[in-house]
């Protein structure tokens, strides 16, 4: 479990105190109280964020502290001139007025508890056209990434009938995507974290078969910034009919793995889903998926698409079997789908999708 980011506040008002503990109890984070200037000067120098109430900015401005990021001035009343330079003295980055403006104090707080946390990798993988088998794909380079870090599956497609299905946790308890439709703006990555569905060390936000079937633009983005502060990887299956929701979550993504068949009909199919992939910005690489004979080859694929080709998987027993199961892919780590989702994660990991 992590260190909780410690907060600072630095006021002789009860009142103050009593609310900047309740946001840090809200956001996650510990919080320190002093009273009075003179126990100040550690705290402020190891703080990740320090709340100076409006009672004690003389005597701190006199203390003579060096300047630091991350000073917030908080005040029940209007600050006065002497006030004003007080705070700008110490490098106050805003003063907030309490309890109107508590909304954004405890934001504050909120960036402040995730700002050490690193910005995760965002692999999105959408299929050419239907029964392509992108949600399987996107499964397993889910299974694969959770073996080399922390990682989260992110159920894009609506209609798809639930990623959770795919991976036999129907029945598992957590958060879906109706319990996070109406977040907007900043969500704790902690937050998101503690309430998904785990399955063998991989998280999972899926839809589900409520008969809701829109993912909410601002929700899908809040979300998306969440995970990327709280995961290694964040692993997306995209609908191949980009929604607004689809467009936020394809165009943040380090990479877009199109999944297409060996076929001339997938082919065509997967010209329109190139296009809305490209429309969104996200960086794009094929997957091809044999199987049967008489089907094209890696280069026509590439040729006609005009993309590169990253890897290509073969229709394998064990993977099809363990989806009848409910089982996730992958069990070992063997053949061409754990080949390829290797190959996706390396060339995230090396820089290889640049152009």
């Amino acid at each position: 479990m992590s260190t909780p980011r410690r907060v600072v506040v630095l006021s002789a008002s009860e009142a103050l105190l009593a609310t900047v503990m309740r946001l840090g109890a809200l956001a996650g984070a510990e919080v320190e109280a002093a009273h009075s200037s003179g126990g100040a000067r550690a705290a402020w120098r190891s703080a990740h964020l320090v709340v100076v109430g409006s009672d004690l900015l003389a005597a701190l401005a006199a203390a003579q502290l060096p300047r630091r990021a991350d000073v917030v001035v908080a005040s029940a009343r209007a600050l006065d001139e002497a006030s004003w330079r007080a705070a700008i003295e110490l490098g106050a980055r805003c003063v907030v007025s309490l309890p109107a403006e508590e909304p954004t104090l405890l934001e504050l707080i909120g960036a402040a508890v995730d700002a050490d946390q690193g910005t995760g990798t965002t692999i999105a993988v959408v299929g050419g056209c239907g029964g392509a088998g992108a949600s399987t794909l996107a499964a397993a380079l889910g299974v694969t990434a959770a073996r080399l870090g922390s990682a989260v599956l992110i159920d894009g497609d609506p209609y798809g009938g639930g990623l959770d299905v795919l991976l036999g946790a129907e029945q598992q308890p957590g958060a879906r995507w109706p319990d996070l439709a109406g977040t907007r703006g900043r969500l704790r990555s902690a937050a998101l974290v503690g309430t998904l569905v785990e399955v063998d060390g991989l998280a999972l936000l899926s839809c589900d078969r409520s008969g809701s079937v829109e993912l909410p633009e601002a929700a899908a983005a809040a979300v998306l910034d969440a995970a990327k502060r709280g995961f290694r990887w964040v692993i997306v299956d995209l609908p191949r009919r980009f929604d607004p929701a689809a467009g936020v979550l394809a165009g943040t993504a380090d990479l877009v793995v199109l999944v297409v068949p060996a076929t001339v009909r997938a082919v065509a199919a997967s010209s329109q889903v190139v296009a809305q992939a490209q429309a969104s910005g996200g960086e794009i690489r094929i997957v091809v998926r044999f199987g049967g004979s008489g089907q094209l080859s890696a280069a026509e694929i590439a040729g006609a698409l005009r993309l590169p080709v990253l890897a290509a998987v073969h229709n394998e027993t064990a993977v099809a079997a363990a989806a009848e199961r409910g089982d996730p892919p992958l069990h070992r780590p063997k053949g061409s789908l754990h080949d390829a989702c290797r190959a996706v994660l390396a060339a995230v990991n090396e820089g290889g999708v640049a152009a």
